[in-house]
């Protein structure tokens, strides 16, 4: 899964689909439209950055609920998570999926 060009999560599909670890992958995850089901889907909040104009630290932190202040500072390198079943790049990885 990319992310205004940089990598955000990858892992098995299964894997990705079921227990997103990134906030851009659950964004996108609890977006999707499910069989038989009649509530609305909400879209993630804000507009993907303008590739002229990054904002500083990590790319998702405009639109990102679950950022905090270091998430401004830079843009981490994927990590593997503690099950090794996938690699994020978010500084708060451990939250995410425990």
């Amino acid at each position: 899964m990319l992310y205004a060009g940089r990598l955000a999560e990858i892992g098995t599909a299964d894997t990705v689909l079921r227990q997103p670890a990134h906030p851009y992958t659950r964004g996108l995850v609890d977006a999707l439209p499910r069989l038989g089901d009649k509530q609305p889907r909400l879209g993630i909040e804000g507009r993907p950055p303008d590739f002229a104009n990054m904002p500083q630290g990590r790319r998702f932190r405009p639109r990102c609920s679950r950022a905090i202040d270091s998430c401004a500072l830079a843009d981490p390198d994927p990590i593997q998570t503690a099950a090794a079943d996938r690699t994020a790049a978010c500084i708060r990885l451990e939250d995410a999926v425990s």
